[in-house]
């Protein structure tokens, strides 16, 4: 039974988000490396066969791999997502599971225990209000007040050093374009399809669009939880809210990495400030 203890499975699931999101950003290096032989070929000449050949092999390679990056990500991060809700509901709601769910749980743990046990705080959630409907109402806003914050900020990110950057060089090549020869035309053309390419295989702007959905869903299930919180409601209600919580997480995009370090000190004020 060790398996569905709390902290356990916290440090279960705290080091599997951890290395979903280090395989997220091998992920967009290897997507990003998968391009620099395309990116190569367009200053090589069609007479240098052998060159071409193996950029692309190198191409060809850098694509399987990321693929394969792509697939350890997601179960990685499938994996942690159910163990969040299995911490989230053992935490707050005392539950007896059969053992054929304790058996469905131990599938999850994809990471040795020897690697998690430094992973788990001794408070993770910042809530008095124990075991109960109002410890896990409390905790619902607590999670829903970081992952807003942070969905927020990846989208604010994804625009400022992604999409805006292509903005500008596709105006400034369209503006550039009447100065250059026929040459020089083709190969900033050529470049541009690149870039497009690039993003829209990172799919960067449907990330972006991805997490602003994600982060309005958010607000609104805040001012719901927000209001349960204030006018009292059965537990149903807050299972409600849980459920739409675990359905708008799983299905936005992996928060980018390093924001919630950087900012877990202000979502904290926030939070302790918002408990008063």
């Amino acid at each position: 039974m060790a398996v569905l203890d709390q902290k356990f499975l916290l440090a279960h699931k705290l080091a599997q988000f951890k290395k979903s999101s280090n395989l997220r950003c091998w992920q967009l290096f290897w997507q990003f490396a998968s391009v620099a032989p395309a990116f190569a070929s367009v200053f090589i000449g069609d007479e240098n066969r052998v060159a071409l050949h193996l950029l692309g092999f190198a191409g060809t390679l850098f694509v399987l791999v990321q693929v394969r990056c792509s697939y350890k990500c997601f179960v990685m991060r499938s994996a942690a997502h159910a163990l969040r809700r299995r911490v989230l509901l053992s935490t707050f709601l005392p539950l007896e599971l059969s053992q054929c769910e304790v058996v469905a749980t131990q599938r999850y743990l994809l990471i040795d225990d020897r690697k998690t046990k430094s992973c788990a705080p001794e408070k993770y959630y910042d809530n008095d209000a124990g075991v109960g409907r109002l410890g896990l109402l409390l905790a619902l806003h607590e999670s829903i007040l970081f992952s807003h914050h942070l969905h927020k900020r990846s989208a604010v990110f994804l625009f400022c050093w992604f999409l805006a950057p292509l903005g500008l060089i596709s105006i400034l090549l369209m503006a550039l374009s009447p100065l250059l020869s026929q040459e020089g035309l083709m190969l900033s053309v050529r470049i541009w399809l690149l870039l497009v390419v690039l993003f829209s295989s990172v799919d960067v702007l449907g990330a972006y669009l991805l997490h602003r959905a994600a982060a309005s869903e958010l607000a609104d299930l805040h001012l719901r939880v927000a209001a349960i919180d204030r006018n009292g409601s059965e537990t149903s209600s807050v299972l409600t809210c849980f459920l739409d919580y675990c359905s708008t997480i799983e299905s936005a995009p992996e928060i980018i990495p390093g924001l919630f370090d950087d900012d877990h000190d202000l979502l904290a004020s926030r939070w302790s400030s918002l408990k008063k």
